[in-house]
């Protein structure tokens, strides 16, 4: 629930706005002060699990996130919307950062695979089914019920992981927590996400773009040299240089990138030049979830024998095929739309990829590092996830609109419309096709460092 609030209420924009009176610019910040909010924390939640204990910063945040939905359900205006959406993103940035450290911890590494199998697959089905559940929930129960949701679900995880959580084991290093450091990784992160995200609307030239992108480098900056210079840091920069660590984190990030390209830009196709309704769309999206679903166990159980490079590189791979498969049949296709089964089929394989790819490259992540630096790991893993999410949109949009525009006087809308998708998918699987040779040649996991 916590993955899928990321983008089930985009849907409902347009009805929040009518509801409380309030502008497009306004209501906006509805999606985006829960982007913000999680992006920002997700490495300060991560390391402060760590430091006080996961499973507490684990139920803690269940709980916020329980009530922060419930607050959204109960809103008057488009400001306390707002208000209840950062409670919101604070409960989900402290489960998202604590999860998979918890799950790592919780099991042994044999299992690891299997176990973060589960995530990757819970994790990719909140990411992309949202929009289409949103869409369902809105028309039959009104706006809400996309808030309400999480309350019963919130309400029974907090009963169970209460009692099934286990208790952290004390450890000494724990009680340190890096403030500075914290406070710059959310400047940098929430400059770079507003730069990613509002950039294209305000132009990437406009005042507030460059402000974000300055205030975002210069945080970056000042964030690599205090941590070179703290004790304990919240992020070890020698876990960086160890391509162990460093390869599954960026590849991670690459693989959303170019998942989400896909995701985003499907459904504008199919509705505007397929002519799909979005009940249509939402049942064509379905394919990935539930691949991702299907395949990641069965692949995290294949990591934990065969090993996780294999693994992860023949997913990226497969991924890399969908994507020019699509980017191919789109191209052919020309004036004529292309068919629905045909784009399902393309789907078919980028799902299929990514539920191969994710959990041994999670695996191969959270094994490189020690088990007090787990929370950390995990709140970088989620931190790329959501990083890649944007950047592949941002990377999407504007290949997309690009080609669409300079193609427009030349030739038919249809064939503008194919043309941009086409470029966009092979920017797409471009960036996969790189992560892939960048995963191929990783070594295997040196010996983690306290």
């Amino acid at each position: 629930m916590a993955t899928l609030d990321s983008s089930i209420v985009n849907v409902a924009l347009p009805t929040l706005a009518r509801t409380f009176g309030a502008t497009v610019t306004q209501v906006e910040w509805v999606s985006l002060a829960y982007v913000l909010t999680i992006t920002g924390l997700l490495l300060p939640f991560g390391r402060l699990g760590d430091a006080i204990g996961r499973r507490r910063v684990f139920l803690i945040g269940l709980g916020l996130f329980t009530l922060g939905s419930l607050a959204c359900a109960f809103a008057v205006s488009a400001a306390t919307l707002v208000a209840a959406r950062v409670l919101q993103g604070i409960g989900a940035s402290m489960v998202s950062a604590n999860t998979v450290a918890i799950i790592t911890a919780a099991f042994p590494a044999s299992m690891r695979g299997r176990a973060l199998g589960m995530v990757g697959a819970v994790v990719g089905m909140g990411l992309t089914v949202g929009p289409p559940l949103g869409g369902f929930l809105l028309a039959a129960f009104g706006w809400p019920s996309i808030f309400l949701v999480n309350v019963p679900i919130g309400a029974i995880g907090l009963f169970f992981a209460s009692r099934t959580v286990p208790h952290d084991e004390p450890v000494r290093s724990r009680v340190s927590f890096d403030a500075p450091g914290a406070l710059l990784s959310l400047a940098f992160l929430v400059g770079l996400t507003l730069f990613l995200s509002r950039g294209e609307t305000w132009g990437f030239h406009s005042a507030p773009a460059i402000a974000c992108g300055t205030v975002a480098v210069l945080a970056l900056v000042a964030f690599v040299i205090v941590e070179r210079r703290t004790v304990d840091p919240l992020i070890d920069l020698r876990f960086f240089g160890d391509g162990a660590f460093s390869v599954p984190m960026f590849a991670l990030f690459a693989s959303f990138v170019a998942l989400f390209a896909a995701v985003f830009l499907v459904p504008f196709y199919l509705e505007k030049t397929a002519g799909l309704t979005p009940d249509q769309v939402g049942r064509v999206l379905v394919v990935i979830p539930l691949l991702l679903l299907t395949v990641s166990p069965v692949s995290g159980l294949l990591s934990d024998r065969l090993g996780v490079r294999a693994l992860s590189t023949v997913g990226l791979a497969v991924t890399t095929a969908g994507l020019g498969l699509l980017a191919w049949m789109i191209g052919r296709a020309g004036d004529r739309p292309l068919s629905v089964l045909a784009i399902i089929g393309g789907l078919f394989v980028v799902g299929l990829g990514q539920g191969l790819f994710q959990p041994p490259n999670s695996s191969a992540a959270m094994s490189a590092v020690p088990p007090v630096r787990f929370g950390l790991a995990g709140g970088l893993l989620a931190t790329m996830r959501n990083l890649g999410t944007l950047f592949g949109i941002g990377l999407a949009a504007a290949v997309f609109e690009g080609r669409e525009r300079t193609s427009a006087p030349a030739h038919s809308a249809t064939f503008a419309s194919s043309l941009g998708l086409r470029d966009a998918f092979l920017a797409a699987a471009l960036v996969a096709g790189l992560a892939t040779l960048l995963v191929a040649s990783r070594r295997t996991a040196s010996p983690p460092r306290a």
